[in-house]
Order: structure tokens, then C-alpha cells, then sequence
């Protein structure tokens, strides 16, 4: 008899657990549905407060159900973008089923290690990767096993009106020539400030001086004492950012007036150089619509080693069974060359819209008529293939004392 009732009580707890890892089943019976709640990547060019991507959204889901009829996508905004910033969000969302949670995620696997030692996301089962890029792979690992899809890249470039400023292997010949030239422009301009962005342009400078060495290693021995060699160049870079004596760029004085003005400024043609992230060609390109404009991966270090950051596809620990299997039917579909031609190429934006010049963690998006004919992003592409990727894992403990100490060593009056 009490057996009986202990076999009982494990049933009722099984389906107890079961119903909070699983998501709603719509319409029970044959025409059941799985309910896959879904966060895309939000910093993309197109989003504003007033829309958040709709059109987009919209679209997505539209020819992912056409597909998959068996599952019911909920694509919804956010209800605060920097949340995928905040760890303790990033967690909730991805590990409760009441209040705003989520299914899938699309992270920046700066955060991924810190989402799998709190338990929050899944493995992803047995999938082909052979059309994905090293780089973004080699994000979405820990220890060997893939937690994530990845979807989009990202990292630092050079862009630039003159040839001459794109020579060359290393920061020498950048600064020689913009040291040269005769005209009223700011040398360069680009975000410099914030304890997200500092410590990775730091990165970005000491892999180009250790193509081999770890970046995760490397964040952790700069929270004591960052590599003055990688730490000299990346200030070298900086201090070309010099606008009336004032270095706006590192000081965020401009990021205060306008999250664009900086890259603005570069298209309207006040500044002879820019480094951002790829994306911010598509701002350059809607302001400055012709001419020459040529992309290198950015000299922050005297070298030249790509480091890129990868956003990819998360399955959180409130997503079982048939959830799961809904989940990676998902992230596979937006890593075909469908949905990659209509996500890169701006499609939602409207027929003349530029290119979001987001970066494909698949290579054969490259094929895609009119990414293939881009010769910005066979640019980028050529950057990729060599590419390591940020680590995956200690960013989000250490990057506050990792700039703290940078802000220290770059101005003293940061200190």
C-alpha cells in the first residue's frame, strides 16, 4: 500500500516538473500546437523604441509557421533591450515560465559560460555544423560541447574614405598617414568608453600582438596589470580621437549628445577614419550613399588578429521535449539562406534600404545574391575566416574591474 502511494506521489511530481519545463500546448488533440516563445538580438540597425523590429518579427514568423504549422512562435519584443546585458534577466528569462520568460534567446556568448554554471540553458543536441564559421563555433562551446547556434558575428573594423589609410599589416602605416595628411578632420572617431566596450577594444588590441595567445587569460592578468605593449597601441588609437583638445571618444561626450553622432560625424565626412562594428556601415551608407569607402579589420594592436564576438541561439532550462525539438527547428531556420538574405539585406526596411551589414555566422550566406556582389562584405568575409572569437566566459565577473583598471592606465584623471 504505501508503495502504491509513493509510486502515485512520483507521478503527480513528474507531471509537476513536467508542466514547468514545458511550454503551453495550444488546442489539445489533433491540432495541437507547441507555443515556442522567442528574444531575438535586439541592437541591430532598424530597431527603434516606437517600433522594435514588427515588420521584422512579423515576417519571421509568418514563414517559420508556414513551415512548422505543428508550432505556434512568439516573437514578441522585450520589455528592455539591455536586458540582454543583465545576466540576473538573462537567467529569469530563460529558466521561469510566469512573467516574461522565454523559450529561445538570442545572446551575446559573452555571457554563455556564466548561463551555464547557473544551470539556466541546455546542450543542443546532435545538429550539422558544417555550414557555420570556426569562430562562432568555437564561441558556443565550453569544454567542447555546443550550447549554442550561432547566428550573427560581430567585431571591430576600420573604415575609411582613402586607401592609404587602410594599409598595411599592423596600426604603423594608419598612423603615419593620418600624421601626414594636411585637412581639418578628427584623425579617427569611435566608442571608446564603457566598461563593455574598453576591456574588448583592449582584447582586440592584444590578440593583434598575440595571434595565438587566449583572450580569456588575458582578460583576467589585466585586471592586475594589462600588457603595456597592447595597452600602448591601444592608446595610440584613442588619442587620434582628438576633437578641439578634448577626446570625445573616450570620454563619451558624444555618445551624451546622440547614440549616433560619432558615426555620423564620420559620414558626413569630419573625420578621416572610424572604427565600430560592421553594422555601423549601414548607418554610414544611409548618410553617405556613394563613394569609396574601404573596411579592414581595426589596428587596435600593431598586428593583425581578428577577434569577433558571436550572438547565438540559446535553449533555456524552461524548454523540454517537444519545446526543445521546436527550439532547434527554429534556430536552424534562421540560419537559412531564406531568412539570412532577408534579415542582412534590410528586406523589412523597405526596397531601397541599405544592408544591415550584420555578419553571417553561416558561410553560405556569402552566396546569397546581393551579399555576394557586396564588396564590403566580401570584406568582412575575408575577416571571418581567419577569426578567434571573445571569450565565453569570466566577461561578465571581470570586465568592471578590467576598465576601471584601462581608464586608470589610458587618463590618470580616470582613476
Amino acid at each position: 500500500m504505501l508503495q502504491k502511494y509513493l509510486s502515485h506521489g512520483l507521478l503527480v511530481l513528474s507531471a509537476a516538473f513536467s508542466l514547468a519545463v514545458s511550454p503551453i500546448v495550444m488546442n489539445a488533440g489533433a491540432g495541437s500546437k507547441t507555443s515556442l516563445r522567442v528574444a531575438i538580438y535586439e541592437y541591430i540597425p532598424g530597431y527603434h523604441e516606437n517600433d522594435k523590429l514588427s515588420k521584422l518579427r512579423a515576417e519571421i514568423k509568418r514563414r517559420f509557421e508556414l513551415k512548422n504549422p505543428d508550432i505556434d512562435l512568439v516573437i514578441d519584443p522585450t520589455s528592455n533591450r539591455e536586458k540582454f546585458y543583465e545576466f540576473d534577466s538573462l537567467k529569469s528569462w530563460l529558466t521561469q515560465s510566469t512573467g516574461e520568460h522565454f523559450h529561445v534567446a538570442e545572446i551575446d556568448t559573452l555571457l554563455l559560460g556564466d548561463l551555464i554554471r547557473a544551470n539556466a540553458v541546455w546542450p543542443i543536441s546532435a545538429t550539422n555544423t558544417s555550414n557555420l564559421f570556426t569562430v562562432g563555433l568555437e564561441a558556443s562551446k565550453v569544454d567542447g560541447t555546443l550550447y549554442g547556434i550561432p547566428h550573427l558575428l560581430c567585431g571591430y573594423f576600420l573604415f575609411a574614405r582613402d586607401p592609404q589609410f587602410l594599409q598595411g599589416a599592423g596600426q604603423k602605416e594608419l598612423v603615419s598617414a593620418l600624421q601626414n595628411t594636411r585637412d581639418n578632420a578628427v584623425d579617427i572617431l569611435g566608442e571608446f568608453n564603457g566598461s563593455w566596450t574598453l576591456p574588448a577594444l583592449y582584447l582586440d588590441a592584444w590578440m593583434d600582438r598575440n595571434p595565438t595567445g587566449d583572450p580569456a587569460q588575458a582578460l583576467t592578468a589585466a585586471i592586475v596589470s594589462p600588457d603595456p605593449v597592447a595597452l600602448d597601441d591601444l592608446k595610440k588609437i584613442i588619442g587620434l580621437c582628438n576633437v578641439g583638445g578634448t577626446n570625445a571618444c573616450f570620454t563619451g561626450m558624444y555618445h551624451a549628445i546622440a547614440p549616433d553622432a560619432l558615426v555620423s560625424s564620420f559620414a558626413l565626412g569630419h573625420a578621416n577614419a572610424f572604427i565600430g562594428y560592421s553594422e555601423r556601415l549601414h548607418h554610414i551608407r544611409k548618410i553617405a550613399k556613394k563613394g569609396y569607402i574601404g573596411v579592414r579589420s581595426a589596428p587596435l594592436g600593431d598586428g593583425d588578429a581578428p577577434l569577433l564576438f558571436s550572438d547565438a541561439f540559446v535553449i533555456g532550462k524552461n524548454c523540454a521535449d517537444a519545446c526543445r525539438r521546436a527550439a532547434e527547428s527554429f534556430a536552424k531556420f534562421m540560419n537559412t539562406d531564406e531568412m539570412m538574405e532577408y534579415y542582412l539585406l534590410a528586406r523589412d526596411l523597405g526596397d531601397e534600404s541599405v544592408a544591415r551589414y550584420l555578419l553571417p555566422a553561416t558561410i553560405s550566406a556569402f552566396a546569397i545574391p546581393g551579399i555576394k556582389g557586396d564588396e564590403h562584405y566580401s570584406a568582412f568575409e575575408q575577416h571571418i575566416r581567419r577569426a578567434k572569437a571573445y571569450p565565453n566566459h569570466g566577461f561578465v565577473e571581470h570586465r568592471r574591474a578590467v576598465n576601471k583598471k584601462l581608464k586608470c592606465e589610458i587618463d590618470v584623471a580616470e582613476c
